[in-house]
């Protein structure tokens, strides 16, 4: 009797657990139902692999929807069209872009709407009441795959370069670099005593540099004096030879008017001295001559009078006045 009541039990248990479970089943699809959404198609170019109907709408992250169907366009074999159905009332602008988006490690594709300015209007419905379309932007893999071409000519140059700076030429020279290091730190290792004296002699030289540096800070105002001194004389010297330059040149112009009158005067003295030289030469000579004899005349009569003025000026012995 006692396990016929069990029995019971669990089995008006069971049932009223199964009628809860059908209600809330119910509930639930009536609130789905009910809820309002939006529709838009979302145009792909490349694949859409791990994409499936009731794979996630995230608007910046936020769930807003899902796909409710995926297809090949009609129009455009070459794009795939996805019917997303997105909460109404998400700001859904002309600015707003689709990407497929990878959720983790798992493969599961999703759908996220990115962009949108508050200054954009509302994205327009499609044609014959189609619902209304965003372009998809390609997605991180995919440009991934699309730079895999260029990656892989980048990576290739790369090896080549490499396998020329590793060839055999190369490590040989780079293998002596490394020998003449090696000798070189011998050589240093066993002069390490005259290196260090010239380290010392490049310190004392060092501070007799800075020794003379500081003397030559003391000559400074010295030194501005004196050429302060030497512009100012090189500025009188200056002047004076601009006066001298002008003075000079004025000389210069002088002679070279002197010139040209000596020239012009001898041009007209030309012929009357080769007159001269043909028939005035004889003349001039007897006119030497008297001069020459009329010189020695008063050569003499000078001579006569500074022997004796008074007889020259009475002339004769004169007596003077005799008294009786």
């Amino acid at each position: 009797m006692e396990t016929r009541a069990s029995h019971f039990v669990v089995g008006i248990f069971v049932l009223l657990s199964a009628i809860g479970l059908a209600g809330f089943g119910a509930w639930l699809a009536k609130t789905k139902t009910d809820q309002a959404y939006d529709l838009y198609d979302v145009s792909f170019r490349g694949s859409v692999n791990g994409l499936q109907e009731g794979s996630s709408v995230l608007y910046r992250g936020v769930p807003v929807g899902r796909v409710s169907h995926i297809a090949i366009d009609r129009d455009n074999i070459t794009r795939v069209l996805a019917t997303i159905e997105v909460q109404a009332g998400t700001p859904i602008k002309e600015d707003t872009s689709a990407q497929l988006a990878i959720q983790g490690i798992t493969g599961i594709a999703s759908i996220e709407l990115l962009g949108g300015s508050n200054d954009s209007a509302d994205v327009e419905p499609g044609e014959d009441g189609r619902p209304p379309k965003l372009e998809a932007a390609p997605s991180a893999i995919e440009k991934f795959v699309q730079s895999t071409p260029e990656l892989l000519a980048n990576t290739s140059a790369m090896v080549d370069r490499i396998s020329v700076l590793l060839s055999d030429e190369n490590i040989q020279a780079f293998t002596t670099i490394l020998e003449d290091l090696a000798k070189t730190s011998a050589t240093l290792a066993e002069n390490r005593g005259e290196f260090t004296a010239l380290l010392e002699e490049v310190a004392s030289a060092s501070t007799n540099a800075s020794d003379a540096a500081a003397a030559a800070k003391a000559l400074m105002p010295d030194i501005q004096a004196a050429l302060a001194a030497i512009t100012q004389r090189s500025g009188a010297i200056g002047d004076t030879a601009e006066t001298t330059l002008a003075e000079f040149g004025e000389t210069s112009k002088a002679v070279k008017n002197l010139a040209w009158r000596m020239d012009r005067i001898f041009g007209e003295l030309e012929r009357p001295l080769d007159d001269f030289g043909q028939t005035g030469m004889y003349d001039f000579s007897e006119m030497v001559r008297e001069m020459r004899q009329l010189v020695a005349s008063l050569s003499r009569i000078t001579t006569e009078f500074e022997r004796d003025p008074a007889g020259f000026l009475i002339g004769g012995n004169q007596r003077g006045f005799v008294p009786e």
